[in-house]
């Protein structure tokens, strides 16, 4: 086992492994290839966070004109 992926009990006895999160956006990826799925939440999945970002004052000043 990764030292990594051990933590120590509060106690300290034992270590207790920590899993890694399953990841859906292989799967995601796999449907939207083989076509069961259009690929909207793989795009909701991929892309969603850049909608947070606030848009660059040069690119909205150049929007203006």
């Amino acid at each position: 086992m990764y030292l990594a992926a051990q933590r120590r009990c509060p106690s300290g006895r034992r270590p207790v492994e920590r899993r890694p999160a399953r990841c859906s956006t292989k799967r995601e990826i796999s449907d939207f290839l083989t076509g069961k799925t259009d690929g909207e939440d793989l795009l909701h999945a991929l892309y969603d966070h850049v909608l947070d970002e606030p848009v660059p004052e040069r690119l909205t000043a150049l929007l203006k004109r």
